[in-house]
């Protein structure tokens, strides 16, 4: 059983609302429809559509792979802004790499393993970054409590460059991380920036967006929110719109 939502964004009638209004829109839309997917999945569970553990294999290992083989429902959340989303057909385990934090110390990547991540290389120069890091940003802001790290990796040829940019942009949630020469993007495939991983809690790719794209939107909230509820033990979805 898939979920039969159909992703449409609330745009209708919102000409008149204050900002205030369109926020509390936009939440009420993202928790109508996660709703919904998750009556679906939570009815294929029963009827036994979905097993919840793969023989050989353990529960969150089951899910990424369940997840990754229902396309239909795939299909409903990679609309709108995610129209260039592409899951994986299958997680599939990322080389090992490594990027530097703030005090120029090693993290490795995936990292440790229980929380979904977006991986997501940017630059200074890059046009589409300017909006889409803050998006980014707004989105860990909302999502950050529920399970979600987003690790924004600059390309830029130094640090200071990097973190200067971010202050300009008034990035406030997403440490500042450095890729030197560009060697983790690489290693990880990424041909350009802006390009966004995203991995399963097991450190997995299950899907990658190439280019640009605002991830703060109610479409790119939804994608988000379904992965985390099959992914994670997250029970509710209450998604609540922060303001500065």
């Amino acid at each position: 059983m898939l979920c039969h939502a159909r992703v449409e964004r609330p745009d209708a009638g919102r000409e008149m609302l204050t900002g205030e209004d369109r926020c509390r829109v936009s939440h009420l839309w993202i928790r109508r429809q996660v709703l919904s997917c998750l009556a679906g999945a939570a009815l294929a569970r029963v009827v036994g559509a979905t097993p919840a553990v793969a023989e050989g294999g353990s529960p969150r290992s089951s899910r990424s792979s369940a997840l990754l083989a229902e396309k239909a429902f795939l299909s409903r959340l990679t609309q709108g802004e995610m129209a260039k989303f592409r899951f994986s057909e299958h997680p599939v385990q990322i080389v090992e790499a490594s990027i530097r934090d703030a005090a120029g110390n090693d993290r490795s990547l995936p990292g440790p393993p229980g929380k979904l991540r977006l991986i997501a290389f940017w630059a200074s120069w890059c046009a589409p970054c300017r909006t889409e890091v803050p998006s980014l940003d707004r989105l860990q802001a909302k999502l950050g409590d529920a399970g979600l790290e987003v690790v924004a990796a600059s390309i830029d040829k130094s640090a200071d460059v990097a973190k200067r940019a971010l202050e300009r942009w008034d990035v406030r949630h997403l440490p500042l991380h450095h890729d030197e020469g560009a060697r983790a993007a690489t290693s990880l495939g990424v041909e350009g920036v802006p390009m966004t991983l995203l991995l399963d809690p097991e450190g997995r790719e299950i899907g990658r967006l190439r280019g640009t794209a605002t991830w703060d939107v109610p479409e790119s909230i939804l994608l988000v929110q379904a992965v985390l509820s099959r992914l994670t033990d997250v029970k509710a979805f209450a998604p609540t719109i922060k303001q500065k």
